[in-house]
């Protein structure tokens, strides 16, 4: 089964409901938003948020 996103992730789901996301933000589109509850991190590790208007990823401040 692809992924509607295209690229390659990792998804953690807590028991709590919070879903966390390791991305190639290189490749992962975004394609329906706000992922409610989400956290998305990098293959480094680093926090990092997505922003609608210029359809970009960077670190999250």
């Amino acid at each position: 089964m692809r992924s509607a996103h295209q690229g390659q992730y990792y998804k953690f789901t807590y028991s709590g409901g919070a879903i966390v996301k390791v991305i190639d933000p290189a490749t992962y589109r975004v394609t329906g938003w706000p992922e409610g509850n989400t956290t998305f991190y990098n293959q480094a590790g680093q926090p990092i948020v997505y922003n609608q208007a210029t359809k970009s990823w960077s670190l999250k401040k």
